[in-house]
């Protein structure tokens, strides 16, 4: 993928078995943990936008931050990155860890419908069955009415997100799960309810192939 292959990634290659999470640096956030599938993301995202300037995102579903502090260090002064969390523990968190980057603005997910958006990127939500292969037990604690939840939830944002974009703004839609359900299923369902958005380019990562966490990502374009 040429994203994969044309990016630099600002990354090493952890080999040691060193509980690394108990460095100083790690706690001073000199770095960071993120799978090289979870970068490809940024990556994605950062190759359909780097030519932009002044750049408006939402990050959706921001967790701690992890992709939200990647998207801050690729886009630097060209994009106000504006994160969210729909959990209240996890959005203090997420407050914490980006509390130093100047580019990164942190807002109560109720208050993201106050303006609009260059892009939105929805980081849902997912049964996780993309990381089996350093989860192995996750395969039994999941079930059917499990990946329905999530699936419900994935369109629920979705619908949410298209208030929230600019005309020709973008939907970036991402999951760490490689079942059809969540990830091409339920973007073919979205197009089909709403006819002026089109799909600009998805990718299904696989953990054979790729050596990472198995990941989903499109770009869908509101026309």
């Amino acid at each position: 993928l040429s994203f994969l292959s044309d990016e630099k990634f600002n990354a090493f290659s952890i080999h040691s078995k060193n509980n690394l999470a108990q460095s100083e640096y790690f706690k001073k956030q000199y770095f960071q943990f993120q799978d090289i599938g979870s970068q490809s993301i940024g990556h994605f995202i950062h190759a359909l936008l780097k030519n932009k300037k002044n750049l408006k995102i939402l990050d959706m579903c921001a967790g701690l931050g992890g992709k939200t502090l990647h998207l801050s260090e690729l886009f630097g002064i060209n994009a106000k990155i504006f994160a969210t969390e729909f959990d209240d523990k996890r959005y203090h968190f997420l407050k914490e860890n980006t509390k130093h980057f100047k580019n990164i603005i942190t807002i109560p997910f109720e208050e993201i419908d106050k303006q609009q958006y260059d892009m939105v990127f929805i980081d849902a939500p997912c049964s996780g069955s993309g990381t089996f292969r350093r989860q192995a037990d996750l395969k039994y604690r999941i079930n059917e009415s499990y990946i329905l939840e999530k699936v419900a939830i994935q369109q629920e944002l979705l619908e949410k997100s298209k208030s929230l974009i600019s005309k020709n703004g973008l939907i970036i839609y991402a999951t760490c799960s490689i079942l059809p359900i969540e990830n091409e299923l339920q973007i073919e369902q979205f197009i089909s309810k709403n006819q002026s958005y089109n799909v600009l380019e998805q990718h299904l990562l696989f953990p054979g192939i790729y050596n990472s966490d198995g990941f989903f990502m499109c770009a869908i374009k509101k026309e």
